[in-house]
């Protein structure tokens, strides 16, 4: 049978078992076409899923705040984007989404977010030290006037 064929909810079905054995592309294909036929917080969150997986991270990073959107309270879409932002660096923005996520999770799952937030508070804290540390040479000294400069 086609691809085109296959009722959205088989499409899915299909799509995560294409990704389960490491099927990418077919995956994005038939998650996309269930997408396309009706859109869910779920379908978003796996498309966005399988786009990481082939290195895709701008548009997984839209799919997750898409997930997000339509089901605020999809806490796995909450966690995957919150892991995205981790990995790319983004801390203050990553904490929240896996703080929210947290409570909902279980066994490995939530020993992975757990160990992404710790890493996320150490970082934001070092970001603080740095900037107050910046501060304290005078590297940062947007309301302060400079020696040597005439004031207007």
């Amino acid at each position: 049978m086609a691809a085109s064929a296959i009722l959205s909810p088989d499409k899915h079905a299909q799509g995560l078992a294409a990704y389960q054995h490491g099927r990418f592309a077919e995956a994005l294909e038939l998650i996309g076409e269930a997408i396309a036929e009706s859109e869910t917080g779920e379908r978003w969150n796996d498309w966005a899923v399988a786009q990481v997986a082939v290195g895709n991270l701008a548009d997984a990073e839209k799919a997750f705040r898409r997930a997000l959107k339509i089901e605020p309270e999809n806490l796995h879409a909450a966690a995957n984007l919150g892991g995205l932002l981790a990995a790319a660096g983004r801390a203050a923005e990553a904490i929240p989404l896996l703080k929210k996520s947290f409570p909902a999770l279980a066994g490995e799952e939530k020993n992975v977010v757990a160990k992404l937030l710790d890493d996320c508070r150490k970082r934001t804290k070092l970001a603080v030290r740095a900037s107050l540390a910046a501060r304290a040479r005078g590297g940062v000294a947007p309301n302060r006037r400079r020696a040597g400069r005439n004031a207007p």
